[in-house]
């Protein structure tokens, strides 16, 4: 386990280095949407919603001080906070997906029957364009996304995603996007919390949805449930 967490820990500071607000030299070119709740780019993606205790602590330890900090950027609410199990189309307009694909992927309801997946949620990670918790995959929950992305092509519903590493994965719960430059007192707050740690979330159910970038209420749609191993968050 520790060899595979420090692979992970690779990708995550190679990710923040070349994408960290600090190394970006002009801002304004990564500044393309104006109001993330209307944003119509949908994407397709298999995603577990946060159980209720778990978004509470996190607005309350985490989003309610940054947001005091810089309140001109864009955070979720507590209905948005998820983890992306695995993309299936990217985020686009018009939706690059079809009714049909979304009834293929229901056929995958045998793959994802007991399996036990399980994330360590530890510790903040700087985006070029957000704030998310990182999100560590255990070895079964590593080997299951991957095997994953083998039954998307076997169904013929690829993902279309593009990834740092085709053996390691790793997760996020993003909590924050960027407006515009972030102040210098989110800074130094996101800075304080770089190593918050909210221990082990277990996944008990994989929603497919269709959502934009923030995966707003507003703008997201169930199509269906998985239901793995029924273990919650401890």
């Amino acid at each position: 386990m520790h060899d595979l967490i420090k692979r992970q820990e690779e990708i995550f500071a190679s990710l923040e280095k070349f994408s960290s607000y600090g190394n970006v030299p002009d801002f304004a070119k990564r500044k393309e949407i104006q109001d993330y709740v209307n944003d119509d780019r949908i994407c397709l993606t298999l995603i577990y919603f946060l159980p209720e205790g778990l978004r509470k602590e996190i607005y309350e330890r985490i989003i309610i001080p940054l947001q005091k900090a810089d309140k001109n950027q864009y955070y979720y609410p507590p209905e948005s906070l998820h983890i992306t199990i695995n993309n299936i189309k990217i985020i686009s307009n018009p939706p690059n997906f079809k009714s049909d694909d979304i009834t293929k992927l229901k056929y995958l309801e045998s793959y994802f029957k007991g399996i036990k997946l399980e994330f360590l949620l530890n510790g903040l990670f700087i985006m070029s364009n957000g704030i998310a918790i990182k999100a560590y995959p255990n070895f079964t929950t590593n080997d299951f996304v991957l095997n994953l992305r083998d039954k998307l092509k076997e169904i013929n519903v690829p993902d279309d995603k593009s990834y740092f590493s085709d053996e390691v994965i790793i997760g996020n719960v993003t909590i924050c996007r960027f407006y515009s430059q972030p102040n210098d007192e989110l800074k130094q707050l996101v800075t304080k919390m770089k190593k918050i740690n909210l221990g082990q979330l277990k996944i008990q159910k994989i929603s497919l949805i269709s959502a934009n970038l923030v995966c707003h209420p507003d703008k997201t749609k169930i199509f269906h449930q998985f239901k793995s191993s029924p273990t919650g968050h401890s």
